[in-house]
Order: C-alpha cells, then sequence, then structure tokens
C-alpha cells in the first residue's frame, strides 16, 4: 500500500515539475509555488469562484498569483503600500503583459486611464493586468469605475483578502460591485 502511494505521489511531483505555465519567465517559480499554481488554474479551468491562499509570509504569494494568472486578464486589490511591490515583482515573473498599475493618483485620472487602457484593449493582443489600491473601492457610488477594473472575464485578486471580513465596510461593498471570472483572496494572516 506505502508503495502505491509514493509512486502516485512521485508521479504528480513528476507532472508539477514538468508542466509548462503559459507567459511566466522559465525557472521563476519554487516547485512548491509551481505546486499552488497548477492547483489555482485548475480551479479556474473547472468554473470554480475563487480560492483563498494563505500561505506563510514570505512564501512567495504575490508571485504565485502573478505566474497563476499570467496569461489572464487580471486586477489586483492591494494596499497602497504594496502597490509597487505587485508592479516589481511582475519584472521577475511575467514575460509579456500590459501592466497599469494605479496608486498616489486622483480618482479622476485613474478613471481616465481605465477607459483608454479599454479603447486599447483590442489592439493590444496581451493579458492585462491592472494593479490598484483597496482605497479604490471605497467610492461605490461611481459605478463604471468597477466596469472598467473587470468584467465577467477577469481575475479579481484580493491581496490582504482578511480585510474584506467586515462585509458593511466600503471596501467590501465596492469589492462586491466587481465582475469576475474567478476571484483570488491572498493573506499571510
Amino acid at each position: 500500500v506505502m508503495r502505491k502511494v509514493l509512486r502516485s505521489v512521485l508521479s504528480k511531483f513528476k507532472k508539477i515539475h514538468e508542466a509548462e505555465i503559459p507567459g511566466i519567465v522559465p525557472g521563476s517559480l519554487l516547485f512548491f509555488q509551481k505546486y499552488c499554481v497548477i492547483d489555482i488554474r485548475r480551479r479556474i479551468e473547472e468554473g470554480l469562484p475563487g480560492v483563498f491562499l494563505a500561505n506563510a509570509p514570505g512564501t512567495g504569494k504575490t508571485r504565485i498569483i502573478q505566474a497563476a494568472t499570467a496569461d489572464m486578464d487580471t486586477t489586483v486589490i492591494t494596499p497602497n503600500s504594496v502597490v509597487s511591490a505587485w508592479d516589481e515583482e511582475s519584472g521577475k515573473v511575467l514575460e509579456n503583459v500590459n501592466i497599469l498599475t494605479q496608486r498616489d493618483m486622483h480618482s479622476a485620472v485613474r478613471k481616465e486611464q481605465l477607459q483608454t487602457r479599454k479603447r486599447l484593449r483590442a489592439t493590444l493582443d496581451v493579458p492585462h493586468h491592472t494593479y490598484v489600491n483597496r482605497e479604490f473601492l471605497q467610492r461605490i457610488e461611481d459605478s463604471e469605475r468597477f466596469q472598467l477594473l473587470s468584467d465577467e472575464e477577469t481575475i479579481v485578486v484580493h491581496d490582504e483578502g482578511h480585510s474584506r471580513a467586515n462585509e458593511q465596510s466600503l471596501q467590501s461593498k465596492g469589492a462586491s460591485m466587481l465582475d469576475s471570472k474567478f476571484q483570488i483572496l491572498v493573506s499571510a494572516t
């Protein structure tokens, strides 16, 4: 029985090791990160609504999410203090993605950038990743902003996902206005 179990585990590990993930820089993932990426991608393909990634601090959750969604339109809602970290990490993981990082700017400028991007989307045949701070979610009276940020084909990522625990907060209300194909809550807490 033990040999059968070990053969099964070895077979699964070989498949993970040999799997190619589209849109990522070769060699940018450790084995356990690749394991997480493959599991997230499987859940997306199965049409599940989402997943909670709760790996320990320092284990590369940002890298895992970027690799899992490298070939998909993705919106990341993150605390203001780490928006730039998502942008910096993307250069180490993603091969060919159009990235829009929005932080420390007036909401009208953000909206204008999103409108411009939507118009250009058809001409740019690459996945789009958008990184915005979670304060973006607080202006729930402007529903167009949410439509520009995501649609039914977008993967929506909530960094520090435990912040969604208070369903009555403006951020949680705004988050509920986002359409998505799949949602990922990320937390080390």
